[in-house]
C-alpha cells in the first residue's frame, strides 16, 4: 500500500495539531510556510510537519489537502 502525503494549507493553531496527530501515526505531512508568521512556523516544525518551497509544490506532492 502506497503511503499518501497529507498537505496542510493552514498549519496554525488547528492545522499544526491535526498535523501532529498524523505525523505521530507515521504519515508524511507537508505545508508551505512561505509568508507565515514565526509562531506558525515554530508550531509546524515542532509538530514534525515538513516545509515545501511553494503552494504549487504542496499541491503536486500531496495526495490529500486539508
Amino acid at each position: 500500500m502506497k503511503e499518501i502525503t497529507i498537505g496542510i494549507l493552514c498549519p496554525g493553531d488547528m492545522g499544526h495539531s491535526i498535523g501532529k496527530v498524523l505525523v505521530s501515526n507515521g504519515l508524511t505531512v507537508i505545508t508551505c510556510l512561505e509568508g507565515r508568521s514565526e509562531r506558525t512556523k515554530t508550531l509546524a516544525r515542532k509538530a514534525g510537519i515538513e516545509d515545501v518551497p511553494s503552494c504549487q509544490s504542496l499541491v503536486k506532492e500531496a495526495g490529500i489537502i486539508l
